[in-house]
């Protein structure tokens, strides 16, 4: 008996092994159907639930980066805009800054030219008061082409290039020396003339050449905020300047002669002018350099402040058109002989 009931359990255990019974561990979860099970209307609403969740959300993502796309373009677009208008606002004030000066000419109705005495560039003429010279004849056809009057402002060579600044007249039109320290202040013309000086002394002077000018013993004449006061200084630092304050230009002559001083820098027209005007005391002078050896050459120029690049460009057009024809050299030889002839 206890044999068949050992024999009976064996079988059993035999049974459950060869798949009479799925393993325990396998257990199917209740909540999913086995395939091909039915589907209870709880479960396939869940199931339909959770599909339209999962759909929303992409389609929720895309309308919300659809909506952010457009207002971005929105934005993109408003500053595109925005900076149309802001550049064509600074544009419109560049444009109106550039033409300011000759706008404020023309509305006047007169230009106003600052000058100092430096024949024949610019002086009075002495039988009728009048400013004549080459630059005085320049700056009429200026202004007639124009449109407007010709106003002559005087003013002392110390004190031109300042004017600018208190606006005493609107641009420089003197044979005026543009140099780097000057150009720091006001804005040159391209030149109109350029020439280089001499170095003169008293004809019975032991000095003979441009070497021994350096040194303490010499002195320079110069008229206070010119070149001529300025350039001894650069090239003969030793030596003493005299500086002379005074609206005559030709006061160089005039101290070297007296014995004032003991030399000065002249340029070679203003040399050629006072020896066909003062023969003798002409003779009394001497140069310690030829033309083929000119200290310090230096461009002539016009000036107007830095501001007044319309009128600067206006400026630098004329200037290389009369020099291109040969205008302003055929001037220059004109009023060299007329002056020089008086």
């Amino acid at each position: 008996m206890a044999g068949a009931r050992a024999r009976a359990g064996l079988a059993r255990r035999r049974h459950r092994q060869r798949g009479g019974h799925g393993p325990r561990h396998l257990r199917t979860d209740r909540r999913s159907p086995a395939p091909g099970g039915r589907v209870t209307p709880r479960a396939r609403e869940r199931r339909q639930g959770a599909g339209a969740k999962g759909a929303s959300a992409p389609q929720g993502a895309a309308a919300t980066a659809a909506q952010g796309s457009k207002e971005n373009k929105m934005t993109l677009k408003t500053m595109m805009t925005g900076l149309a208008v802001a550049t064509a606002g600074a544009l419109a004030a560049g444009a109106a800054s550039a033409q300011g000066l000759i706008d404020e000419i023309r509305d006047r109705g007169t230009l106003r030219v600052g000058v100092a005495e430096g024949p024949p560039y610019q002086y009075i003429d002495p039988a009728t008061g009048d400013w004549i010279g080459l630059n005085i004849e320049l700056a009429e056809e200026v202004a007639e082409i124009m449109g407007v009057e010709l106003q002559i402002v005087p003013g002392t060579w110390a004190t031109l290039v300042t004017g600018l600044d208190v606006d005493q007249y609107d641009v420089v039109f003197a044979n005026l020396f543009a140099t780097p320290e000057r150009a720091l202040s006001v804005a040159f013309t391209d030149p109109y003339d350029t020439y280089g000086f001499h170095v003169m002394v008293r004809a019975d002077s032991e000095l003979t050449s441009l070497d021994e000018l350096n040194t303490s013993d010499v002195s320079f004449a110069g008229v206070a905020g010119t070149v001529e006061a300025q350039y001894p200084r650069e090239l003969f630092p030793e030596a003493r300047i005299n500086e002379l304050v005074t609206d005559q230009a030709g006061v160089g002559f005039t101290s070297v002669l007296s014995g004032q001083s003991t030399a000065s820098f002249v340029d070679p027209g203003f040399m050629r002018i006072f020896r066909a005007q003062n023969p003798d005391a002409a003779e009394g002078l001497k140069l310690l350099n030829g033309e083929d050896e000119l200290l310090k050459p230096v461009s002539l120029s016009y000036a107007v402040e830095h501001t007044d690049q319309d009128m600067l460009n206006f400026l630098n057009v004329f200037i290389r058109d009369r020099v291109a024809n040969g205008v302003i050299e055929d001037l220059k030889e004109e009023w060299f002989d007329r002056i020089a002839n008086q």
